[in-house]
């Protein structure tokens, strides 16, 4: 299993768990399903199958070190999104995983010298 993987795309006791461990509010966390683009024939564009994930790092209740690191990497809202699958489900979990790995590399401390 991929570290991706193993990140919790529903939270339990009011939080998730991205694959480092890192616990974030639930109310930090947020996502909207859009409509794909592109070709796809009789379905095109009839499905809310494209899914955004944001994290609102101000209220992920990070210690204020870390947030402040991911903010100086990636900005005070990480974003991922996904429409590879025509499964909003499948979607929603590529994006969930790829902002919980954004976030965990934007925390990671720096290389010692």
């Amino acid at each position: 299993m991929s570290p991706a993987s193993s990140s919790s795309i529903e939270p339990v006791d009011g939080c998730y768990t991205t694959a480092r461990g890192r616990r974030l509010a639930a109310d930090a966390v947020s996502w909207v399903a859009t409509r794909s683009g592109g070709p796809g024939g009789q379905h095109a564009n009839t499905s809310d199958t494209a899914v955004t994930v944001s994290i609102d790092v101000a209220r992920t209740g990070l210690p204020e070190v870390v947030r402040r690191r991911i903010e100086a990497a990636v900005g005070a809202v990480v974003t991922a999104g996904s429409s590879q699958s025509r499964s909003q489900w499948r979607n929603r979990q590529l994006a969930w995983q790829e902002a919980f790995a954004r976030l965990d590399e934007a925390a990671a401390p720096p290389a010692p010298p």
